[in-house]
C-alpha cells in the first residue's frame, strides 16, 4: 500500500527513463538536422556555379559583339545577388556584386562606343536619320555619352533640315506649281500613313507612290516608301514560312 498520491519506485524510474530518452533523440536529432547557415552556404554554392557558367556566356558574347544579349545576362545575374543581399549578408556575395557591377559598366561603355562608332560612319555616308538614331540609342546603353550623343543627333538634325530645304527648292525648279501641289502632296501623305497604320501596306505604297511621282526629290516620301517595302517583304517571308513554300 502507498499513500494517495505518492507514485511506486518503479512507475517513477520508468518514468525518468523515458523522459531521459526523448531528450537524448531530441538532442540526437537536432545535432543531425543543418543549421541554416550550412544549408544557405550550400544553396548559394551551388547558384554561383550556374551563375558563372552565364557569365561565362555573355564574355563571349562580348567577344562576338552582341552587346545587348552580353549585358541582359549580366544585369540578370546582378540582380540576383542583390536579391540575395536582402535577404541576407554575405561577403562573398558582396565581391561577386561589386565586380559584376564593374564588368557591366565596361560592357555597357563598350556597347554605348560601338553605336557611336556606327552613327558616325553613317554619318559620314549621309544617312543622318539612321545616324541620329544609332546616337541616341548609344546615349540610352550608356549615359556618360550623353553629350557626345547630343551633338551627333544635333549634327544629324541640322544636315536633314538642309537637305529638306534643299528638296524644297529643287521640287521648285523642278515643278513650278510645286506649291501649288504641296496641300495635295500633305493629304496623300496622311491618307497613305492611314493606310499603314492599319496594316494595308499595298494601300500605303500606292498613295505614297502617287506622292513620289508628284515630288520625286522629297526626302520624307522616299523614307517611307523604305519602310514600307520592308514591310513587304516581311509579310512575304512570313506567308512561304506558313505555307512552306
Amino acid at each position: 500500500m502507498f499513500r494517495s498520491g505518492a507514485m511506486p519506485h518503479k512507475v517513477l524510474s520508468v518514468t525518468l527513463t523515458l523522459a531521459l530518452g526523448l531528450v537524448v533523440a531530441g538532442t540526437a536529432a537536432a545535432a543531425d538536422a543543418p543549421s541554416p547557415s550550412v544549408t544557405h552556404r550550400d544553396k548559394s554554392i551551388s547558384n554561383y556555379a550556374e551563375q558563372d557558367k552565364r557569365l561565362i556566356q555573355a564574355r563571349e558574347l562580348l567577344v562576338q559583339k552582341e552587346f545587348a544579349k552580353a549585358v541582359e545576362i549580366m544585369e540578370g545575374v546582378l540582380a540576383e545577388l542583390e536579391l540575395e543581399l536582402s535577404e541576407v549578408k554575405s561577403t562573398v556575395a558582396a565581391s561577386r556584386q561589386s565586380s559584376l557591377r564593374a564588368e557591366v559598366f565596361a560592357a555597357r561603355k563598350a556597347w554605348g562606343e560601338n553605336l557611336m562608332a556606327q552613327s558616325r560612319l553613317l554619318y559620314a555616308d549621309k544617312k543622318f536619320r539612321d545616324a541620329g538614331m544609332l546616337a541616341a540609342e548609344a546615349a540610352r546603353c550608356f549615359p556618360n555619352l550623353q553629350k557626345e550623343s547630343d551633338d551627333m543627333i544635333k549634327l544629324c538634325n541640322d544636315q536633314v533640315q538642309n537637305a529638306k530645304a534643299q528638296s524644297e527648292v529643287a521640287a521648285s525648279t523642278f515643278a513650278p506649281d510645286f506649291d501649288a501641289r504641296q496641300e495635295k502632296i500633305r493629304l496623300i501623305m496622311a491618307e497613305g500613313q492611314t493606310l499603314y497604320d492599319a496594316g494595308d501596306f499595298t494601300g500605303a505604297l500606292r498613295k505614297w507612290e502617287e506622292v513620289y511621282l508628284l515630288n520625286p526629290v522629297d526626302l520624307n516620301v522616299t523614307e517611307k516608301l523604305g519602310l514600307v517595302y520592308r514591310q513587304l517583304q516581311r509579310v512575304a517571308r512570313n506567308r512561304r514560312h506558313i505555307t512552306g513554300a
